[in-house]
């Protein structure tokens, strides 16, 4: 069933020049799979000459085998940190020295784990600790090291793992907000969202470069990390297993990421 909703600063729809999808629960279902209606919508986009990015939480480097594998050449990860186009860099913006000092001051007094992303190897806390190694799996990351007292690193984005729930209560920073990770078995993994760095800015970056106007963007997503992103856009489509928190950002939800939701979205904007 369709979900229609209608979101602060609604527009009419325009011609849709580019399309953004999420990766884990709006590409990818939680066994890493995709359906072949995943392949068959990106094929319809294309051929009606609608340009595909892919918005993701995920590091650059972990998501290179997916991204040839989809035929995409624009993608925007770390939350929005750094895009790419063809593997050459449209914008990147690293957190603070100052902020990944106070992230780690707060993990220590917190008792719980992180990862944080640089562009090329995850660094986590402690590699042997389960939480972080069912992280790791979980994503079926490759690239990772151990941090270290004084290591220096630039940082596109952060996740707390084995973080308690009340976290958005017990960090308040005025440069961040936490959003929970919406994905199957990691239910206490939270990740650190740059108010002025996130989704929704990328997008508008990457449509500027590509001369678009926002409103002729569309996207799909499932998790609170996706809110700036579908608001932003011109028509945002919230996954059938989103988060609930995220809906209010969204214009329509479609169906599962099990259930063809990315081509029954597009199906539902007339876009195939």
């Amino acid at each position: 069933m369709f979900i229609t909703m209608r979101k602060k600063g609604h527009h009419p729809l325009k011609k849709t020049k580019i399309a953004f999808f999420d990766i884990d629960g709006t590409i990818l279902k939680p066994d890493h799979t995709y359906d072949p209606s995943v392949i068959d919508a990106f094929t319809a986009l294309k051929e009606a000459g609608v340009h595909l990015a892919l918005a993701t939480g995920r590091p650059i480097h972990e998501i290179e085998d997916l991204i040839e594998e989809l035929e995409i050449d624009t993608v925007i990860g770390y939350n929005g940190t750094l895009a790419l186009h063809q593997g050459e860099v449209i914008f990147k913006r690293p957190f603070a020295k100052e902020l990944v000092a106070e992230l780690i001051d707060h993990y220590k007094a917190l008792d719980c784990e992180f990862a944080m992303y640089t562009h090329g190897t995850s660094v986590f806390s402690h590699l042997k600790d389960a939480a972080v190694q069912q992280f790791i799996d979980t994503f079926q990351m490759k690239l990772n090291d151990e941090w270290y007292e004084g290591k220096e690193m630039d940082v596109f984005g952060a996740t707390y793992i084995k973080a308690p729930q009340n976290l958005a209560d017990q960090i308040q920073h005025e440069a961040i907000r936490i959003a929970p990770v919406n994905v199957q078995g990691l239910n206490d993994c939270y990740d650190i969202i740059l108010h002025k760095e996130n989704k929704g800015i990328a997008v508008r970056e990457v449509c500027r470069h590509f001369g678009y106007d926002v409103k002729e963007a569309i996207a799909f997503g499932d998790g609170l990390n996706d809110a700036e992103m579908l608001e932003t856009v011109g028509r945002g489509v919230a996954m059938g297993n989103a988060t609930e928190a995220l809906l209010p950002y969204a214009d329509i939800q479609t169906t599962r990421v099990d259930e063809d939701g990315i081509y029954q979205g597009l199906k539902q904007l007339n876009l195939i």
